[in-house]
This record gives structure tokens, sequence and C-alpha cells, in this order.
């Protein structure tokens, strides 16, 4: 045996205590430079709330947030109800609604922008309308972050309170609500982990308020032969005939199943929207109050129903259940594309045309 296999062979060595410590620091070199190497990718790529106040020089202290891209789309957001206000894709006018009037107290639900349904859409429960994540002043400025490919994401948090469990849905929960914004696209994610020891069940929607140049030039396309509950109709179940639904009255409808992509046709700005959901949102809502529940809207002027289409993916038809230690997450991306996508600009043709 060589004096280097005895070195090996026998630890008890001088040889062999040298180069075992000599193993050791190597390792340990190697463990505190992955360990520099994830913290450098985390500082770059991830920038917790706190001690980190923004994202590339834009306060995120403030309320309302209000995020500018370098590539020169913007979004502003309140802490309350997690609320998305306004988007503006690069180089694109105001996509989202607000109305003028709307109300920004800590006790109101905000007329115009993104709300939050949860965990109930509209009547369909014992909360109030909506729920109560529309209203809520618990949200949280969780995570902020730049990605590797240039998103900006914030991440919104809210758990269970003291009210919400002595509410008529007392679980308990964990919710992400999480906003990305690049050049083009927003998404915008809800997630929600039960944390209890029991089945949870909810209904819940992004009620996007969308802006158009004029309702009775809008059109909502991707629906045609899907059920829907007619709102105006006492929910009485119906399918889609038409290749597009338009506005000419009240329109307040539940679709469901629908498909991933669906597209509101703008013929007054010349545009499309593009709505893509996933699997989590399988449902859409169509909505436009027209001009007497507009007049019964406190917080909208009697004529600015003719300037926004709710189209509000979710899950509704069927309430969601997640089991105790599930999660369940559902998502839209919205882009904006000109000219509009319809073959000829007019009415939707009457079905079997």
């Amino acid at each position: 045996v060589t004096e280097a296999g005895r070195a090996w062979t026998n630890p008890g060595g001088e040889r062999g205590a040298k180069m075992a410590g000599w193993l050791v620091l190597l390792r340990t070199a190697a463990c505190l430079t992955a360990a520099a190497l994830a913290l450098k990718r985390d500082v770059a790529h991830r920038r917790r709330v706190e001690g980190w106040p923004s994202i590339l020089g834009m306060d995120v202290t403030q309320d309302p947030i209000v995020l500018q891209h370098p590539t020169g789309s913007t979004l502003s957001i309140r802490k309350h109800g997690a609320h998305l206000c306004s988007w503006c894709p690069a180089g694109e006018r105001e996509v989202i609604f607000m109305s003028e009037m709307a109300s920004f107290g800590e006790n109101d639900a905000i007329r115009g922008g993104i709300p939050l349904c949860f965990p109930q859409f509209g009547p369909r429960g014992k909360l109030p309308q909506h729920g109560f994540f529309r209203k809520s002043n618990d949200w949280v400025l969780d995570s902020q972050f730049t990605s590797k490919g240039g998103d900006w994401v914030l991440t919104f948090k809210h758990t269970d309170t003291e009210a919400t469990r002595a509410s008529e849905w007392g679980h308990t929960f964990e919710a992400l609500y999480e906003v990305v914004l690049n050049q083009h696209t927003l998404t915008t994610r809800l997630k929600v982990f039960n944390t209890g020891e029991e089945d949870i069940s909810f209904t819940c929607a992004l009620h996007t308020y969308f802006a158009v140049g004029d309702v009775g030039e809008a059109l909502v396309g991707g629906l045609k032969n899907v059920e829907y509950e007619d709102g105006t109709d006492g929910g009485k179940v119906k399918l889609e005939q038409g290749d597009r639904v338009g506005f000419w009255g009240e329109v307040d409808r539940v679709y469901g199943p629908t498909p991933n992509e669906l597209v509101l046709e703008d013929g007054y700005l010349g545009r499309t929207i593009v709505i893509n959901k996933d699997a989590g949102f399988p449902d859409a809502v169509v909505w436009n109050p027209w001009v007497e529940k507009a007049h019964a809207l406190a917080d909208l002027p009697d004529s600015h129903y003719r300037k926004f289409v709710c189209v509000e993916v979710g899950a509704i038809r069927n309430p969601v259940i997640v089991k105790p230690g599930k999660e369940w997450e559902g998502a839209q991306t919205v882009c904006v594309k000109r000219p509009v996508l319809g073959d000829a600009w007019g009415p939707p043709k009457p079905a079997g045309t």
C-alpha cells in the first residue's frame, strides 16, 4: 500500500486528517458559493416587501400603487380590495373603466376596475353581494419582484380574520392575488389555499369592467353554442345562438362552461380586447346594466353605462370545492389587438344565416 493509500485508510494519520480537513473546507466553500448564487438570484428576481419599497424605482408603499413599466405600460391598484383600477398596455389607451363617481371609502365597493368576487358571486349564498374580498381592508402586499423575462409582479395576500370566521363563510384559508404587468399583457391570478380541516366551497369571479368607446358598437365573441343563465329572465337557462353578443338593452348572463378565449370587439375604438382564461375559471359573465339600472346606481353617472362592458371570468355555476391542505387557482391574461378581429364590422348575424 502506498503512503497516500495508508493516509486515506488511516483516518487517525496526520496526512489523512489534513486531507479530510481540506475536503470539509472545499465542501463548505461549495455550499457557501451555492447559497450566494441563490441569494443573488433571489435579490435580482424577487423583491420582498420588507426592506424593498420599490420595483426599479417605482414606489409601492403608496396607495394606490402605480407601476410604470420600462416598455411604457402602466397600471394602478389599491390595497383596499386589492382592486386594480387602471391598465394601459404600451402604446394603447386605457383598457379598464372606472366610474367618475366611484367611492373609495374603507367600507365601499369600488365601481369599475377589477373587483374580486369571493367567496360568493352575486347573491349565490348567505353573504352580502359578491362576498367580502372586494370591500376588504385586510389585503397586504406580500411580495414584489421582476421576473427573468421582464414581467413586474405584485402579490397581495389575504387570510381568514376574526370577521371572516364569524361570517356565514367561516372557513380558514389563505388567498394570494397576483398581478403581472409587461409590455402588452396583464395577468391577474387568484389562488386559494385551504388551511383548515374541512372542505371549503366557494364561487368567485374577476369582475372586470372593460372600457369601450360606445356599448352600442361593442360585441363579445367566443360564446356561440354555450349555455347561459339569463339574469334578465329570472335566471332561465338558454343556449347562445349568435356568433357574437351585442348590447341593445340590459345584458346579465352567466355563461358556462366557455372556451378559454373570449374577445370583446370595440368598433368605436377600432380594437379588440382578447381575454384568455385558464381551467380554474370555467365560466364567464357578460353584463351591462343599461339605462334603468344604471340610473339606480349612485356611483355611476346615468349615461356612463355606454362606456363599459363587463366580461367577468369566474367559477360560478358550479361551486369550487377545495380539500384540506389543497389549493385552487384561476387566472386570466388580457391583451389588446388592432384592428377589430371581426370579419366585417356590424351587428351579429341572426342564427342560421
